[in-house]
């Protein structure tokens, strides 16, 4: 997944842009928008048009300043970035989106209380994109695409397109490849050409269909730096970016740029194509051409895709309902979605809820953001938005919308044809007004002009057309010549609005709060119902029940969950809503092996033989995360990690004999500590606080000594069993390495255990029983640390989502490690910062229960790194390996802030000039960190720097290597 670096979303103006922002934010904040990207809004002049192409030229602008970049080739090299224009004031979706379509909301089920919009469903495509390193995409934003990325391009160089092949008519309104009779070739690009140029140009061999622009255009980045140098050529004494900045200049991305890269036309061709068409001078148009033509125009046919254009009401209900059907997702969906669309026939229903049931007609009838409302007959086609407790007892005829605002004057509902004219006219009797010309609907009302309109400006949605607190009888008077002979007289001399009006007083932001409000609803009534409750967020959750109604209901609800992960996740929402009284909530156990119920029956070692468990330890270096519970249980998880030596020793050993006392004696020769275990009670003393050796007393517990089903004491049934035992454990690596040292131990202790009383089990029940051991001493690590030592290379191990799932191990090449010349380019490094994990795994633990869309996000982007670096590995590609190491780093800290601190980061940013790439190891950061330079050379000049700057009196260079046998167990 590599996906997009920046997100760019270019407003019509600074007021939309401020609106923008605060959807934006409220998406961020939720939780719901990953911390991976960077989204920014930048805004297109106030009062000018600058055109798709100059609101880039000002968008990269913004975006070069604010990040103070220099070197704008370097930095399209190294970044990807997505650009959307969202497009002027959506004048022909004056009720739906009239503050541009990107956030217009859709018939998708989720289950957030925040209601998808066109943006989730275009990040759907583009976080699965297959992007490479230095590519920019530039999309439209009331465009909705679906499609399979096995037709993905691979744009090395140059701008490509992408097309659907569709009837040639339905091409006149956007731009049209013309192909090669291979397809392969672009040979001409035709932007709003007339249809019979369509038919005469662009036909695709054999068929009746043209190849149309999806609007989604790739950029090298090459090709992407000419935004730059054009919008800082010299114009009238300064830039071209201040000319589209201050109105004086603008042009198309698609019309102006997209044709200049047409390979077959010179520059007079080009010229005389724009004539009347583009605002630029001459002399930019003779230096636009020069930058563009540079970059050929390619074009890529998408066989079969989802297209949906959201440009009219009139077309409207149809796009809706294709969203609805190819059941499209928000990037952010875990599963289904809980909150559903209600659909009947060709008619449906979204953030919406009602206490009565509909009466509508099986004709297409949209409801949205509507609560206690009831339509009695609805003809067909119609759309009806906000309507808030109210009951129509009138006849809405067909083609009729209603849209109701709620503003501080009070409320106001608004009536107009779904084939209306939205755009300027030359006239009013050029206007279209429900159905009818307006001067036709002023005369049937014995209205005038100047009754509605201020000024000589024919637009529709300027006309002071919407009353105050309308009844249905008056309302009706609209869409049907008045029974009232006094509608004319109440018209005018109630206060009116216009369009324009009405959206200045209200705003996309307040009304997706109602929506919110709305889902909420929905939610609690789901929930309370016992339906549910499977993917909402924890912040959702709170929100839902923040007034404590039905806890009660939600605490038996949970109790009768009997799958286990789900009842963790609900355990986790319930527990943080009742704050008060959480500690009367009992967390439910995951059991991932059963505790055997056949007690420990003999010795498999003679008196005079010892038992040798040891283990070298392993470095994480992608993937970690992932392979912790419960994430990994409902997602599967991949880690790429390698068993090494340190200082040529195996790092973690255990020693095993029988002895003649019926006890079991415990050494820790690292700490010092020993003790002397004589009972079953202190055997299951290794869940209580401050317990010593609770590693080897859960392994103990593990394997039946519990006193459950035993009739004498431990000291009896140790003699019975001729003895007991002796156990003692060193780990020459210092706890809290970030090593994996505490899970690898407890597979070394139980392997030990495992030998000594002659239990065999079978490789994926011993991991599992790694795991479980980890659980019952509550350290809540994933398998990837026993499974690293265990198993010795350089491996890929993956596990499926089950809750008994059986981690695979694949090797990989160890070429890095093998190879003299290629070791010798890695250092480790002890840092003498020691980190324990086992907070901030219970911490994390407990943030992926919450169901953040966010987290999890980060979650399935470290997955994904794991399958990197392990092609990287399979490539011998150094260069790769560190790219990952560093970006494995950064999501680490997105996971968990305190896995690192002031000191570590000074260090890595100190070592960065020598280096590739760095990783401490481990969840909690870690003492260790593994850098990779770029040569020899690189790698000597770090160590003498680490050498003569150490962090600490422990800090030093540690030697290591690749062990390729794992786990060793020897009798002697």
């Amino acid at each position: 997944m590599n996906h997009f670096d920046t997100c760019i979303i270019i407003a019509p103006n600074p007021a939309q842009a401020w609106i923008f922002r605060k959807l934006l934010d409220r998406r961020l904040e939720s939780g719901l928008y990953p911390k991976e990207i960077d989204f920014r809004i930048y805004a297109d002049p106030a009062e000018a048009d600058a055109g798709s192409g100059g609101g880039t030229v000002l968008a990269l602008a913004q975006l070069f300043k604010d990040l103070s970049i220099k070197n704008p080739l370097d930095y399209f090299q190294n970044n990807r970035v997505l650009i959307l224009n969202a497009g002027g004031h959506s004048r022909n979706l004056p009720c739906y989106g009239p503050e541009g379509k990107l956030f217009i909301p859709l018939p998708v089920e989720t289950s957030s209380i925040i209601p998808p919009v066109v943006l989730d469903i275009q990040l759907q495509l583009f976080l699965k994109y297959p992007w490479r390193q230095g590519e920019m995409l530039i999309c439209p934003g009331n465009v909705i695409a679906n499609f399979s990325l096995e037709h993905a391009v691979n744009n090395q160089n140059g701008i490509c397109g992408f097309a659907v092949p569709v009837p040639y008519q339905k091409g006149s309104k956007h731009g049209v490849f013309q192909f090669d009779a291979y397809q392969q070739r672009v040979l001409d690009y035709f932007q709003k050409a007339p249809a019979e140029d369509l038919h005469n140009n662009t036909l695709l061999e054999g068929s009746e269909q043209a190849a149309v622009d999806m609007g989604i255009f790739s950029f090298s980045p090459e090709a992407a730096v000419s935004f730059i140098e054009f919008g800082e050529t010299r114009y009238n004494g300064s830039f071209v970016k201040d000319g589209v900045q201050s109105g004086e200049l603008g042009f198309d991305l698609y019309l102006d740029v997209l044709t200049s890269a047409i390979q077959s036309i010179s520059f007079s061709q080009f010229e005389e194509r724009l004539t009347g068409r583009s605002t630029l001078p001459s002399d930019l148009l003779k230096r636009l051409y020069e930058l563009f033509h540079r970059h050929p125009l390619q074009g890529k046919i998408i066989p079969e895709a989802d297209f949906i254009h959201l440009d009219s009401l009139s077309g409207l209900a149809k796009s809706l309902q294709k969203v609805s059907r190819r059941r499209l997702k928000a990037f952010y969906a875990l599963c289904g979605g809980e909150i559903k669309v209600n659909s009947v026939g060709q008619s449906m229903m979204f953030n919406g809820i009602a206490s009565s049931a509909y009466n509508l007609s099986q004709n297409s009838v949209v409801l949205e953001n509507v609560r206690d409302c009831v339509i009695d007959a609805a003809m067909g086609n119609n759309i009806c938005m906000g309507v808030a407790d109210h009951s129509f007892q009138i006849e809405i005829p067909e083609d009729i919308c209603i849209d109701e605002r709620q503003v501080k004057s009070g409320c106001l509902r608004m009536v107009y044809g779904i084939n209306d004219s939205f755009k300027i006219c030359p006239s009013a009797s050029d206007i279209l007004y429900c159905g009818i010309p307006l001067t036709g609907w002023l005369e049937a009302r014995k209205l005038k002009e100047e009754d509605i309109f201020s000024e000589d400006c024919y637009d529709l949605s300027s006309a002071k057309l919407f009353c105050e607190a309308s009844t249905d009888e008056f309302l009706s008077g609209y869409w049907k010549i008045p029974d009232d002979p006094e509608w004319s007289t109440k018209f005018k001399n109630t206060k009116r609005f216009s369009i324009q009006e009405i959206n200045d007083m209200d705003n996309a932001f307040d009304r997706e709060t109602q929506r919110v409000n709305i889902r909420k609803q929905i939610l609690k009534q789901l929930i309370l119902r016992k339906g549910g409750w499977k993917e909402i967020s924890a912040p959702d959750f709170n929100e839902i029940f923040s007034d404590s109604e039905g806890t009660a209901a939600l605490q038996s609800f949970c109790d009768q969950t009997e799958d286990p992960l789900l009842k963790n996740y609900r355990h986790t929402l319930l527990q943080e809503l009742l704050k008060e009284t959480a500690e009367q909530i009992t967390t439910p156990d995951i059991k991932f092996v059963n505790q055997t119920a056949v007690v420990p029956g003999e010795i498999g070692i003679r008196k005079d033989e010892m038992i040798l468990s040891s283990a070298p330890v392993r470095m994480d270096l992608a993937g970690g995360w992932s392979d912790t519970p419960p994430y990994s249980l409902q997602h599967g998880g991949e880690v790429v990690n390698l068993a090494v030596t340190i200082n040529e020793q195996l790092p973690v050993q255990v020693f095993c004999k029988r002895i003649d006392e019926s006890c079991i004696r415990v050494h820790s020769l690292e700490l010092g500590q020993s003790e002397c275990i004589t009972t079953f009670e202190d055997i299951n003393s290794y869940a209580h606080p401050g317990s010593r050796f609770t590693l080897t007393k859960a392994a103990l517990a593990m394997l039946g000594l519990t006193g459950k089903g035993i009739d004498s004491s431990l000291e009896q049934h140790l003699e019975g069993l001729g003895g007991g035992l002796e156990l003692t454990s060193v780990c020459t690596i210092p706890k809290g390495s970030g090593m994996g040292t505490t899970a690898i131990l407890g597979g070394v202790i139980l392997a030990a255990l495992n030998r000594f009383f002659n239990i065999t089990v079978s490789p994926d029940k011993f991991y599992r029983q790694v795991l479980q051991l980890e659980q019952m001493t509550s350290t809540a690590g994933g398998w990837q640390n026993q499974i690293g030592g265990m198993v010795g290379g350089v491996k890929l191990i993956r596990s499926c989502s089950e809750l008994q799932g059986i981690p695979t191990v694949q090797q990989l090449d160890s070429y890095f490690f093998d190879n003299e010349n290629m070791k010798s380019c890695f250092t480790l490094y002890y840092s003498g910062i020691q980190r324990v994990a086992h907070n901030i795994v219970e911490e994390v633990v407990h943030e992926f229960n919450r169901k953040i869309p966010a987290r999890l996000f980060t979650l399935d982007r470290i997955k994904q790194l794991a399958r990197n670096m392990s092609e990287a590995v399979a490539e011998r590609d150094i260069g790769a390996f560190a790219k990952c190491l560093n970006q494995a780093w950064i999501e680490n800290k997105h996971i968990h802030p305190s896995v690192t601190n002031k000191e570590l980061d000074t260090l890595l940013d100190r070592a960065r000039p020598y280096i590739l790439g760095a990783k401490p190891m481990g969840a909690g950061g870690g003492g260790f960190i593994l850098f990779v330079s770029e040569s020899t050379d690189q790698a000597n000049k770090l160590r003498a720097f680490l050498d003569e700057n150490p962090v600490n009196e422990q800090a030093r260079i540690m030697d290591f290597g690749l062990n390729k046998d794992g786990l060793k167990l020897v009798v002697s």
